[in-house]
């Protein structure tokens, strides 16, 4: 039985208890949302050494994970890419987002919630009002209402469009001339392989499992919560866009070569095979 997630890790921790078969769970990371989340979290953490394999989507994770799981049970799987997205080319998809057809849009997509640092997002714009741009934010969450009063503290109320939830977001990134990442911490983000398999430049904070999938010949990394170093970072892929393409299309080598499905259900297989052994 494989799980992900603390809620299924603790509904079937009765079953555990009882078991005659082998157990894994995956940790992609902490919301951090706080009140019975973070209770639940520390639930789940504590009852890690009962599976028979535990699986970080990260190497930083796993380097959190030592302290609580035996070595012999962790195993690092990044989170692969399925390629069965197919995206709208960029006019298909503005339309559908009711950007502009023409000029400049710098994305940014995910849950609004504080870990993700869609606010950090918006103060970097905040230092590009004098460039011409659209800013396009898909996703919703408990942040929206503060993000929204953020825009116009910041004066981009006339720039800043927000999608809330959009089915089949993915397809929807062609839509962005530059994609941006400014979350303050992950675990290996499927919204950024997404981005990558769009073809659009990516500007990114180093944080979590994102430098295993793209280094500096593939994206533009900046620290977390350094709002003018993520605006820098976002005037210098647009205004140099010779080689914000060459990092993008570095970055769909690579994740051709290390994130594909195959590599990814191979290592599952390796798990499965020995912990089955094991027992």
């Amino acid at each position: 039985m494989h799980t992900h997630g603390y809620r299924p890790d603790i509904l079937h921790a009765a079953s555990r208890l009882r078991r005659n078969f082998a157990t894994v769970t995956t940790l992609h990371g902490s919301s951090r949302l706080g009140g019975a989340s973070t209770l639940h979290e520390i639930v789940q953490l504590r009852m890690l050494q009962r599976f028979d394999a535990v699986v970080a989507v990260s190497r930083q994770l796993a380097a959190e994970l030592r302290k609580r799981v035996r070595p012999e049970r962790l195993h690092v799987i990044p989170n692969g890419w399925s390629d069965r997205i197919r995206f709208a080319d960029s006019s298909e998809a503005r339309r559908f987002l009711g950007l502009p057809s023409t000029g400049t849009v710098v994305g940014w997509v995910g849950r609004l919630i504080p870990i993700k640092g869609a606010d950090v997002f918006l103060r970097a714009m905040g230092q590009l009002k004098a460039m011409p741009l659209t800013v396009s934010i898909i996703g919703d969450g408990p942040e929206r209402a503060a993000l929204e009063e953020l825009v116009r503290v910041e004066g981009l109320s006339d720039r800043v469009h927000f999608h809330g939830t959009v089915p089949d977001a993915a397809r929807y990134i062609s839509a962005f001339d530059v994609f941006v990442l400014s979350s303050r911490s992950e675990g290996t983000p499927v919204t950024l392989l997404e981005a990558i398999a769009s073809k659009v430049p990516v500007v990114a904070t180093d944080v979590g499992g994102i430098p295993d999938v793209v280094g500096e010949s593939e994206a533009v990394l900046v620290r977390s919560e350094d709002h003018l170093a993520l605006a820098k970072a976002i005037q210098s892929a647009i205004q140099d866009p010779a080689s914000a393409k060459r990092r993008a299309e570095a970055a769909v080598r690579r994740l051709h070569a290390y994130f594909g499905m195959d590599r990814w259900i191979d290592a599952h297989d390796r798990v499965y095979d020995l912990i089955v052994a094991r027992r």
